[in-house]
């Protein structure tokens, strides 16, 4: 019983940082829109700081299965996911059933997560491209005589010439 109740504050703990990632992640839309770099960058850390509790829970996921093969056989467990699905295997229908349930509230959520992290990509791409573009604009990426080089840094000897010149 105590390996259903651990496994089962798992899976809850596993429910709510995927909803959290969903969140953090749907919020970088309007940050990446608005050109929010700070924000952004927020956003951006508190994803990762999510993504690496989620690889926490994880481990424990492999570490329980562990224990519950090592107590059940009397062996560790060579084979993690069969040692997971064994451990799913030994619970009570009411608790199979709820299993079931929140794992696929976490395949949804997954989803969801996915299509928002296109849509920020797709953003990502449509403001790098335009910045580039500026850059290119800006730069003379034709080979006009601008003082500034392709990645926007002025070029002092095209400066110091364009000064003389309109001396």
């Amino acid at each position: 019983m105590e390996h259903t109740t651990e496994l089962m504050k798992t899976l809850d703990e596993e429910l709510s940082l995927c909803s959290e990632l969903l969140y953090v992640t749907r919020a970088q839309k309007p940050a990446i829109i608005s050109g929010d770099v700070l924000g952004l960058a927020e956003l951006v850390s508190r994803a990762e700081k999510t993504i690496r509790r989620l690889r926490d829970v994880e481990v424990s996921w492999a570490e329980l299965a562990s224990r519950f093969a090592l107590e059940s056989d009397g062996k560790p467990a060579d084979d993690p996911e069969a040692a997971v699905a064994a451990l799913v295997a030994s619970l009570g229908d009411a608790h199979k059933t709820e299993f079931q349930t929140i794992k696929s509230r976490i395949a949804g959520l997954l989803d969801d997560i996915a299509s928002a992290n296109a849509v920020n990509e797709g953003l990502l791409r449509d403001a790098l491209s335009y910045i580039d573009n500026t850059v290119r604009l800006i730069a003379g990426a034709e080979g006009d005589n601008s003082i500034y080089s392709r990645l926007g840094i002025l070029d002092k000897k095209a400066s110091l010439a364009a000064v003389d010149e309109t001396a």
